[in-house]
């Protein structure tokens, strides 16, 4: 397997159209994008501001579950996902990415800080900062409530004249991208998600699984660079061992580093661990941020760190205690009261002493 194939998936998501219902619609359908990589129907003007993505590795195989949110509601949406040949698709984990989150979270530290305040005081809790080429359809099944149609070809104009013909819009702007992916031999999935027993998806689509052969671990973010607004991005990597980011999709605009170390399997939704000699335990590496289109020009790629330290990121929080001058004044009444009946006692003690 080339080697551009055998890393995990380089894409996810670059959206496009979406008609209104999971049937196909008609090729004049106005197009609302939300960002690169996803598209709501039209009457909606929800757009994707939170893209999560939870990602296995055992050093052979890579799995991700991607979670998307969104600003608003929607009745239909679709988008576009590049991915090895051999790809499968399937439902995501439900409740591990709230749980990573959980494990993930920055240490808060609270200090204090007293100030003079004039009236009484009052703490404040509050931080101070915080043809040839022709698409060829290879399988059309359904997961769940997401309606998957497998591409394949060799031009990036004959994937989209595909996709403008069954309700999908058409993004010339991709088509660069796209042919990148068809020249590693990868596949284009069109996906189509509408709701089950609802008129609208939700403020949170449901996870969608990948999973495919790999040596090394990718997520892919190029087509996210078509996107209309920045959005925040959180990645939660699971391995044998510490990982780093080797190549950072937004170099002008990094990931940062919020955890390191090893977790129960079970808060991961495992049923085993990852690590050598610890069957119940697995290495997580959490890393987020908020990323403007225009900063993203590649994959992320990881690799294993050198050593297999723990990190958590620590908040520092500032509590603000008010002393009151008045509160200060009426305290030191009676210790001047203290004072002066105790010079008042020793002035006529020694007086009585010298008389």
């Amino acid at each position: 397997m080339p080697r551009l194939v055998a890393k995990p998936l380089r894409l996810l998501l670059a959206m496009m159209l979406v008609a209104t219902g999971l049937g196909l619609a008609p090729a004049s359908t106005a197009v609302a994008c939300a960002c690169g990589g996803i598209a709501t129907d039209p009457a909606s003007n929800a757009k994707v501001d939170d893209e999560a993505a939870v990602i296995w590795s055992d050093g052979r195989t890579e799995r991700i579950d991607m979670t998307l949110s969104m600003t608003g509601d929607a009745k239909s949406a679709a988008w576009l996902m590049p991915a090895p040949d051999g790809t499968k698709l399937s439902l995501g984990a439900t409740g591990v990415m709230a749980r990573l989150d959980a494990a993930a979270a920055p240490k808060v530290v609270t200090r204090k800080k007293y100030r003079l305040a004039v009236g009484f005081g009052e703490s404040s809790g509050k931080p101070d900062g915080v043809p040839a080429g022709a698409a060829t359809v290879e399988s059309h099944v359904r997961i769940g409530p997401f309606d998957v149609t497998t591409l394949s070809g060799t031009k990036a104009t004959a994937i989209n004249d595909w996709l403008r013909a069954n309700g999908f819009g058409s993004r010339n702007e991709l088509l660069p991208m796209f042919q990148s992916y068809l020249d590693q031999g990868w596949r284009i999935n069109a996906v189509k998600l509408v709701p089950e027993g609802a008129t609208s998806l939700g403020r949170t689509l449901p996870p969608l699984r990948m999973t495919f052969p790999a040596e090394r671990v990718v997520y892919p973010m190029k087509l996210s660079g078509a996107a209309t607004v920045s959005q925040r991005v959180r990645i939660h990597l699971l391995a044998t061992r510490r990982m780093e980011i080797a190549t950072q999709a937004a170099p002008s605009n990094p990931l940062s580093l919020d955890f390191s170390g090893p977790i129960p399997a079970a808060t991961a939704g495992l049923e085993r661990g990852l690590m050598d000699g610890r069957d119940d335990r697995v290495w997580l590496t959490s890393w987020s941020g908020v990323l403007a289109p225009r900063t993203i020009t590649d994959d992320y790629d990881f690799k294993v760190a050198a050593s297999n330290t723990g990190y958590q990121r620590q908040i520092t929080q500032t509590r603000y205690v008010d002393i009151s001058i008045l509160e200060i004044m009426l305290g030191l009444v009676p210790v001047g009261i203290l004072v002066a009946v105790g010079l008042t006692l020793l002035y006529f003690r020694q007086k009585k002493r010298l008389g």
